[in-house]
């Protein structure tokens, strides 16, 4: 993903940086998202019916 980033922010390391962080900051997110849906579907299969 990080290879996407326009060459020219190349020469600006700031963005550069902010463009990674952004990128890491949604990987964690849709990991999160998919950490949760597991939990919740772990509760459902052990809750007694």
């Amino acid at each position: 993903m990080e290879n996407r980033i326009n060459l020219s922010t190349q020469s600006n390391s700031y963005l550069q940086h902010f463009y990674v962080a952004q990128t890491n900051l949604n990987r964690l997110i849709v990991d999160e998202r998919m950490l949760k849906r597991l939990e919740k579907s772990k509760r459902q299969l052990l809750k007694p019916h």
